[in-house]
C-alpha cells in the first residue's frame, strides 16, 4: 500500500512538472521525454524524502507518547515516594557534599521547621562545625553506610536521642554528590535502656550486698571456728596444725576476695574527679581478686563534670577488664584517662589471646552492654582486638554539664 502510494506521488509531481514546464515553454510538446525524465526524477526524490519523513514523524510520535507514558511513571512513582516519606515515623533528609540540606520530609520540618540550603550541623544541633562521629562524613569517606546514635535538641526544648543511618548516593557518573540519612527517635528506646540499666544496678548492688551480708559474715564465722580449732589442735595434735593454718589462710582469702567481689558488684556514686578514685580503686581490687597487673594513667587536672557520664565510663572500664581476664586470658591491663582533642578518651588496654570476631568469641553480650553505655552517654566506642596482639577498647566522648534528665 505504501508503495502504491509513492508510485502516485512520483506520477504526480512528474506531470506537475510537465505542465508547469510546458506552461513556460509552449514550444515543447506537454509529453516530450524530457519532462518526463526530468518530472520522474523530481518526483522520486521527493517521494523518498517524504518515506523518510514520514518513518522518523511515526518514530517521533512513538518516542513521545514513550516517553509521556514514561514521565506518567515517574510522577506516579514520586507521589508514591514523597507520601511515604511525608508519613514515615522517620527524619529522611538529604545533603550536599557542603553539608547544605537540599530535602527534607515532613516529619523534620514539623520538628524543626523548613531547614532547606542550611549546613545540617547549624540546623539540627546549632554548631559551626560537622558533629562529631557524623555518620555522613564518614559516607562520603568510605562510600558505605554508617549509623550514629546522637542527642538532638529541637525547639521545643527536650532533649532526644536519634539514631542516624547515612546512606551515600552516587550520580550517574558514579560519584557520591549527595548523602541521605534516616532519623530514628529513639528516645523511648533509650528511656527503656536507662530504666533496664538502673534495674541492672540494683541487682547489681543487692548481689553485692547479699554476698558480703551473707557469704561473707558466713566465711567469718567460719574462720573463727576453724581458728579456735586450730588453737585446740595446737596443744593436743600439733602434727596437723600446719595443715589448720593452711586452710586458715584459704578462708581468710576466700574472705578478701568476697569482700571485693561484692565491693565491685554494689552500686558506685561518682561525682567530678572521683572517677579517677574509683578507676584506681578498680584496678587494685582487680590486682588482689585476680592476681594480675592492672594499672591506671591519668590526667592529673582533668575533670568529668557529669556524675551519668562518669558511671557509665566506669562500666565500661569495668565490662572491660572482665571480658579482659575470662575471655581474652590476659595478665596485664592499663587503663588510661586523657583529653584528647577537645575530648576525653578513656582506653583499656590488655595483652590477652585477642580475637579477630570478637562477638563469636564469647564475650558478645559485654560489648553489646558497653557500646549502649556509650550511646547513652554520646560517645563512640571502638574496640580493636587481634589474635596474639590483645584488646584495646576506646571510649571517646565530650563532657558537658548535664541537662534535665530524661523522665
Amino acid at each position: 500500500m505504501r508503495i502504491f502510494l509513492y508510485l502516485l506521488i512520483v506520477l504526480f509531481i512528474a506531470n506537475v512538472n510537465a505542465l508547469v514546464d510546458h506552461f513556460w515553454h509552449p514550444s515543447i510538446p506537454y509529453f516530450h521525454s524530457e519532462h518526463l525524465i526530468v518530472g520522474g526524477i523530481t518526483g522520486t526524490v521527493t517521494a523518498v524524502l517524504m518515506g523518510i519523513l514520514f518513518m522518523y514523524t511515526k518514530r517521533l510520535k512513538k518516542s513521545l507518547l514513550q516517553r509521556k507514558i514514561s514521565e506518567q511513571q515517574i510522577l506516579m512513582e514520586k507521589n508514591k515516594l514523597e507520601t511515604v516519606l511525608s508519613n514515615l515515623n522517620s527524619g529522611v533528609t538529604i545533603r550536599n557534599r557542603d553539608y547544605e540540606l537540599i530535602y527534607q520530609n515532613e516529619y523534620v520540618k514539623d520538628l524543626f521547621g523548613d531547614r532547606i540550603g542550611e549546613k545540617c550541623y547549624r540546623a539540627f544541633h546549632d554548631i559551626d562545625h560537622v558533629c562529631d562521629g557524623c555518620p555522613v562524613e564518614k559516607s562520603y569517606k568510605d562510600g558505605n553506610p554508617h549509623t550514629a546514635v546522637k542527642t538532638v535538641v529541637p525547639p521545643s526544648g527536650e532533649t532526644t536521642f536519634w539514631e542516624n543511618v547515612a546512606i551515600p548516593i552516587r550520580n550517574s557518573s558514579g560519584e557520591i554528590d549527595s548523602c541521605l540519612e534516616i532519623n530514628s527517635n529513639i528516645t523511648e528506646r533509650k528511656q527503656l535502656e536507662k530504666a533496664i540499666f538502673q534495674i541492672e544496678e540494683r541487682e547489681q548492688r543487692r548481689i553485692g550486698q547479699d554476698i558480703h551480708d551473707d557469704l561473707g559474715q558466713l566465711l567469718t564465722g567460719i574462720t573463727f571456728k576453724v581458728q579456735a580449732l586450730q588453737n585446740r589442735i595446737d596443744k593436743n595434735l600439733p602434727v596437723i596444725s600446719g595443715d589448720m593454718q593452711e586452710i586458715v589462710a584459704y578462708l581468710n582469702d576466700a574472705k578478701e576476695r568476697t569482700r571485693l567481689l561484692s565491693r565491685s558488684l554494689m552500686s558506685i556514686s561518682i561525682e567530678g574527679d572521683s572517677l579517677i578514685d574509683a578507676l584506681i580503686n578498680l584496678a587494685a581490687n582487680t590486682r588482689k581478686l585476680y592476681r594480675i597487673s592492672c594499672t591506671v594513667d591519668y590526667e592529673e587536672s582533668l575533670r568529668i563534670y557529669n556524675e551519668i557520664s562518669s558511671a557509665h565510663l566506669y562500666r565500661i572500664a569495668q565490662e572491660s577488664i572482665t571480658n579482659a581476664i575470662n575471655h581474652g586470658k590476659s595478665d596485664r591491663i592499663e587503663i588510661s584517662l586523657h583529653r584528647k582533642d577537645g575530648r576525653i578518651e578513656m582506653k583499656i588496654r590488655d595483652n590477652g589471646r585477642g580475637s579477630p570476631d570478637l562477638s563469636k568469641s564469647g564475650n558478645g553480650m559485654g560489648l553489646r552492654i558497653m557500646q549502649y553505655r556509650a550511646d547513652i552517654i554520646n560517645a563512640s566506642l571502638t574496640v580493636r582486638s587481634e589474635p596474639g596482639e590483645g584488646t584495646v577498647v576506646t571510649c571517646l566522648f565530650t563532657d558537658r554539664i548535664p541537662a534535665a534528665p530524661i523522665t
